[in-house]
């Protein structure tokens, strides 16, 4: 019940009613944050060396077929930005879509605006 706290958007279903739940969730929050701010830098970190080995890898595959430098540029950009889309929205969206029983365009909003912190709150898992 505290992750949405570190998550920083809120979907409004959820809040403290008494002093200490709301002292608790403000000493919760203000060491929370930061260091999920940490996890998630390890996290892209790691994920950044991942995705520059696999487009050096697709750009010297395509060295290799002498393809010029601006095309192989364009098309890793789009390879990975695809593969970004898979694993970060369509992914969790086939998840949340036989978990919670909604339909393709319900989970693939839900998770767009889970991700971008919108968090209108018509949705929660």
């Amino acid at each position: 019940r505290c992750l949405p706290y570190f998550r920083s958007h809120g979907f409004g279903n959820i809040s403290p009613r008494t002093e200490g739940g709301k002292i608790f969730c403000i000493i919760y929050a203000l060491l929370g944050i930061p260091l999920f701010g940490f996890l998630l830098a390890g996290v892209g970190d790691q994920l950044g060396t991942i995705f520059g080995k696999g487009i050096a890898k697709v750009e010297d595959t395509f060295i290799k077929w002498n393809v010029s430098q601006t095309k192989i540029r364009i098309i890793s950009t789009i390879i990975f930005i695809l593969f970004g889309c898979v694993l970060f929205v369509a992914l969790p969206a086939v998840i949340f879509k036989h978990i919670e029983g909604w339909s393709a365009l319900d989970a693939i909003y839900f998770v767009v605006i889970t991700l971008t912190t919108i968090g209108f709150g018509d949705y929660v898992a």
